[in-house]
């Protein structure tokens, strides 16, 4: 019949078709991975800019592993590498993370599974700028529609408009000394700050996987313009999530993924996003334990679709755990994440790039679907 239920294009077509646009985005998809960034259920999924990406508080989404920290009061303060000009220290929370992301491979595009190290740090939360309401939430899942917000006049480059004519301003960037991480690789690995950025030096690598499952992961900051302090967590495994998916009116999103052999040590942030490139819409966001199936109710996959739809839907899902600073770092982060995304169909949907990808009498269109 017609409408978005009707018969949509085959799977492998949607495949190639997904490929196709994360080519058309991989400026965008490459900041992304430079985060780590994602969507959990935090209900925010606004891009920042490089200098605040990647440092607010809270869970981390599906698409990456964001988390916020705080300053430590730990010992070695200024002393040793990184020490703060003239020995001057900032006894204050610090926040952001040290992000170690197992990314999955993209046949489609010829890009190898690797390891990902990225961290930066903040003298403060990062604010949230894109405000989501809650409708309904079954299964650990909840559905959000967008609640825009207004400030008059506008916050600028240097604040968020985080509720009406309220600005809240983004933290600065910070160093911490020297970063040296253990539990990786084949021996330490030194991290020193570059423009406050955190990550290995050109021309080195990390293994992929990076570590046993259940492994001790260490970090160990001497301090910078904060004092020192130390993180720990323990290491996942790769996640194994394959599709295709399909999104059936009055059925639920039935997913399912690789069981780790210990189930207990990350969550599963879990985003399902069908009008990205139509200004979003809504969006149904998970926080479920990692126990290989994940059912989300048709009632609220039918309410999201009922929303609008634009070309190029997703469903991505990430394990991802995390252990925080000591001392004053308690909301600084060590955070090992596992990020996959993949193309979804819905019937009667059938994205493009161009009206070469479309039914004879389509056209492409902005949100890229075809009609």
């Amino acid at each position: 019949m017609d409408g978005p239920w009707r018969t949509t294009n085959s799977p492998m077509s949607v495949t190639a078709s997904f490929s196709r646009s994360l080519r058309l985005h991989a400026p965008v998809l490459a900041a992304i991975v430079a985060v780590v960034g994602g969507t959990g259920c935090s209900g925010d999924d606004e891009p920042s800019s490089d200098e605040h990406a990647g440092s607010g508080g809270g869970t981390a989404g599906a698409g990456g592993a964001g988390a916020g920290g705080a300053g430590s009061s730990g010992s070695g303060g200024a002393a040793g590498t990184g020490g703060a000009a003239g020995g001057q220290v900032e006894d204050i929370d610090l926040y952001g993370s040290m992000n170690i992301s197992l990314d999955d491979a993209m046949p489609e595009t010829m890009t190898a599974a690797r390891t990902t190290v990225i961290g930066k740090f903040y003298d403060g939360p990062t604010p949230n700028p894109a405000v989501w309401a809650p409708t309904s939430e079954a299964n650990g899942c909840t559905l959000y529609v967008p609640s825009p917000v207004l400030c008059e006049p506008a916050c600028g480059g240097s604040a968020a408009c985080v509720k009406d004519n309220t600005c809240a301003p983004y933290p600065k960037a910070t160093s911490v000394g020297t970063i040296t991480l253990t539990g990786i690789g084949s021996g330490p690995l030194t991290l020193d700050p570059i423009a406050d950025n955190y990550q290995p030096k050109a021309g080195s690598s990390v293994p992929f996987p990076p570590c046993a499952e259940g492994a001790a992961v260490e970090l160990d900051a001497t301090g910078g313009k904060h004092p020192a302090f130390e993180a720990a967590t323990k290491c996942i495994p790769p996640l194994d999530f394959k599709g295709p998916y399909t999104l059936n009116k009055g059925q639920p999103l039935k997913l399912t993924w690789g069981k780790p052999a210990q189930p207990d040590l990350a969550k599963i942030f879990v985003k399902v996003d069908v009008s990205h490139h139509g200004g979003a819409k809504g969006k149904i966001e998970c926080e479920v334990a990692d126990s290989g199936a994940l059912e989300i109710p048709a009632s609220l996959v039918d309410a999201l679709v009922e929303l609008g739809v634009s070309g190029y839907p997703t469903v991505a899902m990430t394990r991802r755990v995390s252990g925080p600073g000591s001392g004053r770092a308690k909301t600084a982060t060590l955070t090992i994440a596992s990020p996959v995304e993949l193309p979804v169909m819905i019937p009667g949907l059938t994205s493009c790039t161009d009206d070469k990808e479309c039914p004879a009498g389509q056209s492409c269109q902005t949100d890229r679907k075809c009609k």
